[in-house]
């Protein structure tokens, strides 16, 4: 059950992190990076 729990925040900030990197980028700049690692 604690683990579920320690998982669930750790996802959540996670989220909180990526929303706010999206915000302070450009999407075409994320969306080149992303192209980068799929290939």
């Amino acid at each position: 059950m604690g683990t579920k729990l320690t998982a669930a925040s750790v996802l959540g900030s996670l989220l909180i992190i990526l929303c706010t990197l999206i915000q302070s980028l450009p999407l075409k700049r994320i969306l080149d990076l992303l192209h980068l690692t799929k290939h």
